[in-house]
């Protein structure tokens, strides 16, 4: 998972470096964010199932 998320990061940065408009680098790095904390929360959860059983 975190292999999965620092290809991501740097696909969105390239991204955002690529992009001209301003919005669109914000943009992008705002939804690598979301992304970020989903699977994170996804994670924690998966966790706390485990430990549950």
């Amino acid at each position: 998972m975190k292999r999965e998320l620092r290809r991501l990061e740097r696909a969105a940065r390239e991204q955002a470096a690529l992009s001209a408009e301003e919005r669109a680098k914000m943009a992008l790095l705002e939804i690598f964010e979301e992304y970020r904390s989903r699977a994170e929360y996804l994670e924690a959860q998966s966790a706390d199932r485990i430990e549950k059983d």
